[in-house]
């Protein structure tokens, strides 16, 4: 009681001199205290954080963006800079437009055995613009002096189309020129663009044993390599220069064999993807198309090849054509040409390499090889791989945003007090360069700090509902971001569902952003229908495009059905209700519904490419009917407005819709696994667990016994059908199926595959991964 009592009074004692120094202080004293305390702390806060940025930046400085100690370097003298040659392996890659995500590209990267045949190496998926942006990337390089492609056997490098390999030249000749400024690193040889010196030249070879594809007769090897300033062939080695062929089945005396109709209704002469199910050949209008197609790829091929060769006048349009007569070219008969530089026995890389290890090197290796190389340009002294670098650029991207971002938080620190400033001055952070230095403050301020963006979103593949769901969801989200100043649908489609094509089109026109269109190997039919909308479009010389038309198609099995003793018999409340039937014959009525409602889509895409083309409804009709034409020839007909790659509809973008530093984002954003998994089974971790299991042994396991499998939607993951018969495919379900409306495709192969496909997920089957008619 007594302690408690005088605790009691020390309370109030305490209590009454608090009240005593309020008295004393005021208000305004006490507040002075407090806010003086809270600078100090703030201030020593400030310090503590300060002292640990200064520290992670000065390991970070001391460190190659390659992960080596420079101070380790320096204690021996300044270390002279690296001359790098980048290895780009084109006999190992598979170049496409979109890598697919998540568990289906493990899963067939686990089950792929596909090798080079040489040292074992797998083939690699990459994409078209990552390719190109570390080409650009090793053009600015000054540790990057040289390239050194390898094609191998001529026949592993796997490509979407001619309109991949234009990016992936041009890319290459951004590389030799490297000693000049590419405001636009696509544009193609456009002597009106100003182009001032900026360092030397740099070099870049390229090696096959052989450039005799057994197929690919166009050669998109060679006339890739043909970009390459150095190109050297196997003395063994041959080319093939023969022009480009296409093969088109035609089914209709199959299906008058099973008893199988296929009713086509379509507007334009020159539509003729159905032309495969209804025709036993080639249309006039249909061969027409296709010859006036190829050979437009064709002449520009050889246009680019004797430019970038450097080849006389001598080599015109006769001497191409007498070449793509007669046949295979020996090594030699190439180098009297001029197509090829020489023709060593092995692959001269380690030669060019040893030749600039010092003086005696050289000498041994032009005693070696004499004449047959030409060393002198080649600068290079150690390679780097595609991968190496790639992890490179990736580590030194994530370096400088690394050092921005603390640079940031310096800055913010540096306005919040006086003080702060003068600890950071006294460090030797020097406002407002802080961490940067000088040099790297002006070329990268502006880039660094930017918030701008530019959207690129991806339209692949055949243009279906599901396609249709991505692409609007994305251009939703961007339409809310403030950041992004221009959107650009990058667009790689045969084709597709009209209705899918118009969602996807009005989701377009309700963007209050400027909206561009870069067309890669494809963008016809369903796909230049929604390019429509677009500010600008931008295609490559050999993109396909157009095929302003429109199909649709009633199949009929009747008879099919018949000779296996099956009888289907409808019964509807009115004469259409079973027009979409496969087991319904066409009768007057139902024709006449299919006509009108192609007649209206029709009618509605000229009206659309109209006025998005400023074109009058009779020029559209002019150029429409469905015909397919290639980017150059759309160039001239009004139909696109640039050629170019993607880097240049991004440059432009960034010319006219930005302050010029905008970040790039690619639309859809790949998910992380964790959401991913998420997605799929709802997050529920002894789900993901049993569903993972479930993946490894139905793909690993199964591809084991058998090479055969198919790979549904994702996480469905099932053995390949064993029906064997298309017939038997048709019969298996007799349920009421109906087409996804009127279809929208380039080409005889892309339809096929898009009604296949269609049919085989009505009756609840599959065909085998990648079937398609070629």
């Amino acid at each position: 009681m007594a302690a408690r009592k005088q605790s009691a009074n020390q309370y109030v004692h305490s209590s009454s001199m608090s009240s005593g120094i309020r008295n004393r202080l005021g208000r305004s004293g006490l507040l002075r205290r407090v806010s003086s305390m809270g600078k100090t702390t703030l201030a020593l806060v400030g310090f503590g954080t300060l002292a640990s940025l200064a520290l992670e930046y000065k390991v970070e400085r001391d460190m190659d963006a390659d992960g080596t100690d420079k101070l380790a370097g320096e204690k021996l003298g300044t270390p002279e800079r690296k001359k790098r040659v980048l290895v780009l392996p084109f006999h190992r890659m598979k170049v496409v437009e979109k890598k697919k995500k998540g568990l289906i590209e493990l899963a067939e990267s686990l089950s792929s055995s596909k090798s080079d045949g040489n040292a074992g190496e797998k083939i690699f998926e990459i994409e078209v613009k990552e390719l190109v942006d570390i080409i650009h990337a090793a053009a600015a390089d000054p540790e990057c002096v040289a390239l050194h492609g390898t094609f191998g056997q001529g026949n592993d490098f796997s490509v979407g189309g001619f309109a991949h390999v234009e990016e992936i030249r041009n890319a290459i000749r951004v590389f030799n020129e490297s000693h000049r400024v590419h405001a636009e690193p696509n544009l193609s040889y456009d002597t009106k663009l100003p182009m001032p010196r900026n360092g030397t030249p740099k070099a870049s070879y390229a090696f096959a044993d052989t450039f005799a594809h057994p197929t690919d007769t166009g050669n998109k090897e060679y006339y890739l390599a043909s970009a390459f300033t150095h190109v050297n062939l196997q003395a063994r080695g041959d080319l093939n220069l023969m022009g480009i062929a296409i093969a088109t089945p035609f089914l209709r005396s199959a299906f008058d064999k099973y008893g199988i109709k296929a009713h086509v209704f379509k507007h334009g002469k020159y539509k003729n993807a159905p032309n495969s199910l209804t025709e036993s050949g080639f249309t006039k209008e249909h061969m027409n198309n296709t010859m006036s197609m190829i050979k437009s790829i064709n002449d520009h091929n050889y246009t680019e090849i004797v430019r970038s060769r450097s080849l006389p006048a001598t080599f015109d349009e006769q001497m191409w054509k007498a070449i793509n007569n007669y046949g295979t070219l020996t090594a030699q008969n190439a180098q009297e040409i001029g197509l090829v530089d020489s023709s060593p026995r092995v692959n001269p890389l380690r030669a060019l390499l040893k030749a600039n290890k010092g003086e005696k090197e050289l000498a041994e290796v032009k005693m070696k090889w004499g004449n047959e190389i030409d060393f002198d340009k080649f600068h290079a002294n150690e390679p780097i791989s595609l991968e190496a670098y790639s992890r490179l650029l990736s580590r030194q991207k994530k370096a400088k945003k690394r050092k921005w971002k603390i640079h940031g938080m310096m800055k913010h620190l540096s306005g919040k007090s006086t003080a702060t400033r003068m600890i950071l001055s006294s460090l030797g952070y020097e406002h407002p360069f802080y961490n940067i230095t000088k040099e790297e403050f002006s070329q990268d301020h502006k880039r660094a700090t930017t918030k701008e963006k530019i959207a690129v979103v991806q339209v692949s593949g055949g243009i279906d509902h599901k396609v249709a769901q991505s692409v609007t969801s994305c251009l939703r989200k961007l339409k809310e971001d403030k950041n992004t100043k221009c959107v650009i649908l990058r667009v790689d489609s045969p084709g597709g569902s009209a209705i899918a094509s118009e969602t996807i089109l009005e989701e377009i026109k309700d963007i209050e952003k400027p909206v561009i269109f870069s067309m890669s190997n494809a963008a016809a039919s369903g796909g230049y229908y929604i390019a429509t909308s677009g500010a600008k479009i931008f295609a490559l010389p050999s993109t396909i495009t157009g095929s302003i038309g429109v199909y649709g198609i009633k199949f009929d099995v009747t008879d099919l059905a018949s000779q296996y003793g099956v009888k289907v018999q409808n019964i509807s409340t009115g004469p259409l209700a079973s027009c979409n039937n496969q087991f319904q014959p066409l009768t007057k009525k139902m024709e006449e519904n299919f006509n009108r409602n192609i007649d209206g889509v029709y009618k509605y895409f000229k009206e659309i490419v109209s006025f998005g083309r400023h074109l009058t409804l009779e020029e559209v009709e002019a150029i429409a009917q469905g015909r397919v034409w290639t980017g150059e020839q759309a160039l001239q007909l009004g139909l696109v407005d640039y050629l170019g790659g993607l880097d240049r509809a991004v440059s432009f973008a960034k010319l006219n819709y930005t302050g010029g530093e905008a970040e790039v984002e690619l639309w859809p954003k790949a998910p992380n696994f964790y959401s991913f998994i998420g997605s799929l089974i709802g997050g529920r971790k002894e789900d993901a667990i049993a569903y993972l299991n479930y993946v490894w042994n139905e793909v690993v396991s199964h591809d084991q016994k058998s090479n055969e499998m198919t790979l549904c939607n994702i996480g469905d993951i099932v053995a390949a059908p064993g029906y064997g018969s298309f017939p038997w495919l048709l019969l298996k379900n007799t349920h009421h199926t109906q087409m996804n409306g009127v279809m929208l495709t380039a080409n005889e192969a892309d339809a096929l595959s898009l009604g296949l496909h269609e049919i085989s997920l009505q009756n609840n089957c599959s065909f085998p991964l990648g079937y398609r008619f070629e």
